[in-house]
């Protein structure tokens, strides 16, 4: 389990620096058209005297599965209520709205959470950022291997081995187009 033990060490004295970053992202693309794609994101900034914690997760099957769909859920939807009862409705929701394509009228996948800037102007929900970010960190891998496990070893058709290359295509207009991390980085 990641642990930002270490970040807290690190911060401590911040008013000597004007910036500090940490953040790990991660999107898993699995050969079987049955395995859906899986993204993740974690991340806390500092800029001056103001900090934040944001990531997220959503999930992008090319053959939907039901239980898997409410597996994913459940996992974030708990998670959550852990943190603050709000969190789960207030970043569900943030999270389609980011993963929609609005040129193709089109969502990515099937959601997850995502949220930012947790702390950042309201210095009381810091703890709660740290906390969701730690937790979605420690329970990643309950939420996904489970739904690989139980597609794996399954067959996928002609027709659904081909439907992958173009969600993977929606994915990279996503990423190309809409993302704020990418538009940053350029």
């Amino acid at each position: 389990m990641l642990s930002l033990a270490t970040l807290s060490a690190a911060t401590t004295g911040a008013s000597a620096r004007q910036f500090r970053a940490l953040g790990t992202s991660l999107v898993f693309h699995p050969r079987s058209a049955l395995v859906p794609t899986v993204h993740a994101n974690i991340r806390y900034l500092e800029v001056a005297v103001r900090a934040w914690y944001g990531g997220g997760t959503d999930l992008t099957p090319y053959v939907l599965f039901e239980e898997d769909c409410v597996h994913f859920h459940t996992v974030l939807k708990d998670l959550c209520a852990a943190c603050d009862p709000s969190y789960y409705a207030r970043f569900k929701k943030e999270c389609d709205r980011y993963f929609y394509l609005p040129h193709r009228g089109d969502s990515r996948g099937i959601g997850g959470i995502f949220f930012d800037y947790l702390g950042r102007d309201n210095p009381g929900e810091l703890e709660k950022g740290r906390a969701l970010v730690e937790g979605l960190a420690g329970r990643f891998l309950e939420a996904y291997v489970p739904i690989v496990l139980r597609r794996k070893e399954l067959e996928a058709s002609d027709a659904e081995r081909s439907f992958p290359l173009l969600r993977r295509g929606r994915y990279v207009e996503f990423n190309l187009i809409l993302d704020r991390g990418t538009q940053f980085g350029l």
